[in-house]
């Protein structure tokens, strides 16, 4: 049997497929159709081959040989028709479509009316007795052939230069799989014009056809050059074992007959029997070699993440939400040469039931803010992790890699090819809402069935990001998801601890109707002065700044549950001795609080040392200047306030304002200056917001 013979069943059969596969999906959508309708011209081609060259006498020969040419006719028109549809400018060019039917239409009939313009007869040529003779006509049939497949192609260049990263990835399919076919099918017209190349290429349709079915149908596809790079290793690889089996086999026959006689001829079978057990070796040890550089920069990528992760459990889960951002930006930069709009982070607030912005970088620091600060559950972002996707994933319709992160390019592709109304429209919001932040990327962070944050990330300067990202930036997410959630075990452990020592605060104060509330107030004060000094240095250094000294303010004076009754409740003035048991306090709540696992230095310093002076003259370590902790420097002054401004047994109450001239008169000596300025400022705030409010 002839090699065209064989290679016109291969592509008969291999073409039926391709129209079958991609028909079965969407039997209805103008892109199926038009590419069904090309397969099956490429099988009726196929098949004609299979009988012309199959043939046995030369009237048998020219009939298929004429149905062979008249089916591969439509190819090219067929194939326009689908790239047209496939770019979705069907009612655009819908003349041009229906000008280029009427013209091969016309051809086609003329060819079935005056057989002998297109095929006249048959030949012998190479090693084929029957081959098909070109006709006076038979030159246009070659020109619409390229004619439309070259516009074709060009149509997918033109898309392919603005088009998004996986529709660039599809478009790579489909041209290279043309491009094979072309050449492949184009090999049949050279004998016919006298041109001396054998037709070796129809091989290369069935790569064609399948190709372009796998490029319809198939959702996440293979990076093509990744194809390409592996089908070489196998392509050289195996071609290096026929060319060491056709060595053996001709130049070197006279010799090995020399040397075994009659047996030669099994150097060259055991070769290719050994070569054959040892290629499949061959091509893992250089498929290895070539994944290990294409996934280099995922690997820097999880090196990298592995760093920021490594003692997650152990660090302040917000401190490492507010460093992702930054380092994402930095790694892209510093690693790849890539610059990506910007990098934030969403952490849930439980009080306001909503997703708070924690930390936002984007590719110039001098870029504003502008991303919202606060996004509702109910949002398109959150409400596709929480609801949207498990239900579609329950109901059978969501692709597994959407519960984890969202690719904002992928979202039309995918929409199209659902029919589901509830989660076209699901899709349809979440695009709205990515376009609205300019987010290229969403990653959720699950803890169970809690979304605990999600990160968005904005374009890349080059490119997009690959899937092999998305999985490493989901593994990011897994890691951050049991930091948090430690961290929020412990926080609530800590909590509880706090308000076990509060209610003995409050207990202690119940005692004295002239302190009672004491603490409270100091809280206000002190958190009011904090946030004046929030950006100021050394305060901007102290993670957690605001809550940090809440919770100083709120502990400073649980030691005085160990100074008696008789001292902390005595109407006179203190004796020298009451006064040292007094002095105690400081050092007694910290050995208390120290009982509260993981509460962090700069708490324990502020509550240890709220009695320090700025000259050094206070008690407890008897520290001076910026030696004192920045948190008891502003304990210090809200304690002060507070007590000056309320009734003791031994005196009235100062007005605010004497209690304010005092505080401003100790500046520099018992207080921090920066500390009163910002004290001033958050009192002057106060007046104005009280003066507002009556």
């Amino acid at each position: 049997m002839q090699h065209l013979a064989i290679s016109g069943l291969i592509i008969f059969f291999s073409s039926l497929f391709s129209a079958g596969l991609v028909l079965s999906r969407k039997p209805r959508r103008a892109t199926n159709v038009t590419w069904g309708l090309t397969s099956i011209s490429a099988a009726a081609w196929g098949f004609g081959l299979f009988q012309a060259f199959s043939a046995n006498f030369a009237s048998i020969a020219l009939f298929w040989g004429r149905f062979l040419n008249l089916s591969a006719l439509f190819i090219p028109l067929f194939f326009f028709h689908f790239v047209i549809s496939y770019l979705s400018k069907n009612k655009a060019r819908k003349k041009e479509i229906i000008f280029y039917y009427f013209v091969v239409s016309i051809y086609f009939v003329a060819a079935l009316i005056v057989p002998n313009i297109f095929i006249k007869g048959v030949f012998s040529v190479f090693s084929f007795k029957y081959y098909p003779l070109g006709g006076s006509a038979y030159f246009l049939f070659p020109i619409i052939y390229s004619y439309l497949m070259m516009y074709g192609i060009s149509l997918l260049i033109i898309e392919w230069s603005h088009a998004s990263v996986f529709k660039r990835n599809q478009i790579k399919y489909l041209i290279a799989g043309v491009v094979v076919g072309i050449f492949g099918g184009a090999t049949t017209f050279f004998p016919i014009f006298g041109i001396k190349i054998y037709p070796f290429g129809t091989y290369l349709v069935p790569f064609y056809v399948l190709t372009v079915a796998y490029a319809i149908i198939t959702y996440r596809l293979m990076d093509i050059e990744v194809v390409i790079a592996r089908s070489s290793i196998l392509f050289c690889v195996y071609s290096a074992v026929l060319l060491v089996v056709a060595w053996l086999w001709y130049p070197m026959r006279p010799y090995l007959q020399a040397l075994l006689g009659a047996r030669w001829n099994f150097v060259p079978m055991g070769a290719f029997a050994a070569l054959s057990m040892i290629a499949p070796f061959i091509y893992l040890y250089y498929q290895q070699k070539y994944d290990q550089r294409r996934l280099k920069s995922q690997r820097v990528q999880l090196t990298h993440l592995k760093q920021i992760t490594a003692t997650s459990v152990d660090v302040d889960y917000e401190q490492l939400l507010k460093n992702i951002p930054p380092f994402l930006v930095q790694m892209y930069r510093d690693d790849f040469s890539i610059d990506i709009d910007y990098a934030a982070v969403y952490f849930y607030e439980k009080h306001h039931d909503s997703y708070k912005l924690v930390s936002f970088k984007s590719k110039k620091s001098d870029r504003a803010l502008s991303v919202e600060t606060n996004i509702l559950k109910t949002d398109s972002i959150p409400n596709w992790f929480i609801e949207k996707a498990p239900y579609f994933d329950s109901q059978g319709i969501l692709d597994p890699v959407y519960r984890d992160a969202i690719k904002y390019e992928d979202l039309d592709y995918y929409q199209s090819r659902q029919t589901d109304k509830d989660f076209i429209q699901a899709i349809e919001n979440l695009k709205n809402n990515m376009k609205q932040f300019k987010a290229d990327v969403c990653v959720s962070c699950f803890y169970k069935n809690r979304l605990l944050a999600f990160l968005l990330m904005g374009k890349k300067q080059k490119g997009s990001y690959a899937q092999e990202e998305l999985d490493t930036f989901s593994l990011l997410a897994h890691d951050i998801a049991t930091a948090v959630r430690s961290g929020e075990l412990r926080d609530e452990l800590e909590q509880s601890y706090i308000d076990a020592i509060h209610s003995i605060i409050t207990a202690l104060e119940e005692r004295d109707i002239y302190t009672k509330g004491h603490s409270e107030r100091v809280v206000k004060y002190s958190v009011q002065i904090a946030v004046e000094l929030k950006d100021a240095f050394p305060f901007t250094r102290i993670v957690n700044f605001i809550d940090k000294v809440r919770r100083a303010a709120l502990l400073h004076d649980v030691g005085k549950i160990g100074v008696p009754d008789a001292i902390l409740l005595k109407p006179g003035k203190l004796t020298g001795e009451e006064y040292e048991k007094l002095k105690k306090h400081p050092a007694t709540s910290l050995h208390i609080v120290q009982s509260i696992k993981n509460l962090s230095e700069d708490i324990l310093d502020g509550i240890e040392s709220h009695h320090e002076r700025y000259d050094g003259k206070g008690y407890g370590k008897g520290a001076e200047g910026h030696r004192v902790p920045p948190l008891a420097r502003i304990i210090a002054v809200a304690d002060t306030f507070d007590a000056m401004t309320s009734d003791r047994p031994y005196r009235k109450a100062l007005s605010e304002k004497a209690a304010i001239d005092e505080i401003n008169r100790v500046s520099g000596a018992q207080f921090d200056p920066k500390v009163v300025e910002a004290f001033n400022q958050s009192r002057a705030k106060n007046r104005l917001k009280s003066e507002q409010d009556a």
